[in-house]
């Protein structure tokens, strides 16, 4: 199996799983609850992937800024600061990637805590 660990791929996955937060549903609507849930719960694999791989990207670019001669004379405050610098896309994506899946794990939990709610509700109705 080739895994795509480029960045590309990332930015891709990262979007992915935005545009599934983002979308907005009818929370009174059970089925509709079920289908995000099936959603975003389908996604978590895809979003620990994601955090992995942010890290694997950001850690290799850390390697090449440390590995390069042009900041041999750096103190360690400075290499710290135009490392930061040089790899701040790749700190975003680690950033956004962890909070994304922190993200799908609370949306998860509360769209559970919705349908909870929605069937205590439906047994308190009386039939007739």
């Amino acid at each position: 199996m080739i895994i795509d660990t480029s960045q590309d791929n990332l930015v891709k996955i990262c979007d992915k799983i935005g545009t599934a937060l983002a979308m907005e549903i009818d929370h009174s609507n059970p089925a509709e609850i079920l289908g995000k849930l099936n959603e975003l719960t389908n996604l978590l694999p895809t979003s620990s992937h994601a955090v992995a791989l942010s890290e694997m990207i950001y850690a290799g670019k850390l390697s090449e800024l440390i590995n390069s001669t042009q900041y041999a004379g750096y103190s360690a405050t400075d290499k710290k600061m135009v490392f930061g610098g040089r790899a701040k896309t790749e700190i975003y994506y680690v950033k956004l990637a962890d909070r994304q899946n922190a993200s799908l794990v609370h949306a998860i939990e509360a769209l559970r805590s919705m349908l909870s709610y929605i069937k205590a509700e439906l047994q308190h109705i009386p039939t007739n």
